[in-house]
């Protein structure tokens, strides 16, 4: 993780730079956080989500399943990435895993995303595109896959995924995986971080009737009820305070005519 340094002519010893970075470390991770919150102002939608993951009623040590649907520029990713953050920052060294159905759309649909939210509100992190992995100053890592590499493949599902140890997880355009691979991911998750819940979060335009989604979130369960597992929310482009000047216009403009 360091580069080597030999010692200066100055004096320096090479284990004296190693134990002042090993030290900033602890210290930025200490602080991961706290610049955080304090930048990062959650509108009332996203309040809304916070509330129903930490004061869920499920018994503790059961996955929480959380849709968040709505339209385009609805903050539904943003989200997600602010309550994963959260998790997976105060819980060292925790694991957290982000799925979209193509392995070609992850770069583009979430792992420059969660970089540049991560960059915008001043967290800590080292990243790598292949696989594509974000991991946190204290150690806890987000990594991402495609659901169809994973159901497509012979070997165990946990090598395809990188692990079972998962506290947090973001399925994007949830509606184009298969209820197979979701229903293979819960049981999957081993949570090792010591979190109070997992966490699934499932984002997504408004499902059909005829989907799974919706069976499972509106049909087999009270997505209201803070005793469900699965619960559900719907985001609003209003409730979005990141939109840039004459989008929400240019949206309504394009697309009113579609409810």
């Amino acid at each position: 993780m360091y580069k080597k340094i030999k010692t200066t002519r100055l004096g320096i010893r090479e284990q004296d730079v190693i134990f002042d970075e090993v030290a900033d470390l602890i210290e930025a991770s200490n602080k991961l956080l706290d610049t955080y919150y304090e930048k990062f102002e959650p509108s009332p939608r996203q309040e809304d989500v916070r509330d129903i993951y930490y004061n869920t009623e499920i018994p503790e040590g059961q996955t929480l399943h959380l849709l968040m649907f709505g339209s385009v520029g609805s903050a539904k990713t943003w989200t997600a990435f602010s309550l994963a953050t959260e998790v997976l920052g105060e819980h060292p060294e925790a694991e957290g895993l982000g799925v979209r159905a193509t392995y070609d759309d992850l770069s583009d649909a979430l792992f420059r995303p969660y970089t540049k939210f991560l960059d915008q509100f001043e967290v800590g992190y080292w990243s790598k595109q292949k696989p594509p992995t974000v991991t946190l100053y204290n150690g806890s890592r987000f990594r991402m896959r495609s659901s169809e590499r994973t159901s497509r493949s012979r070997s165990d599902k946990a090598d395809e995924l990188g692990g079972t140890k998962y506290s947090v997880c973001i399925i994007d355009e949830a509606d184009s995986v298969s209820e197979e691979f979701a229903r293979t991911l819960a049981g999957r998750m081993r949570d090792d971080a010591g979190v109070k819940h997992k966490l699934i979060i499932y984002i997504c335009n408004p499902p059909s009737e005829d989907h799974w989604l919706y069976e499972w979130f509106f049909v087999n369960a009270d997505p209201d009820d803070p005793k469900s597992a699965y619960r559900a929310i719907h985001m609003h482009m209003e409730d979005n305070p990141y939109l840039p000047e004459g989008y929400k216009e240019s949206v309504e403009r394009d697309y009113g005519h579609n409810p």
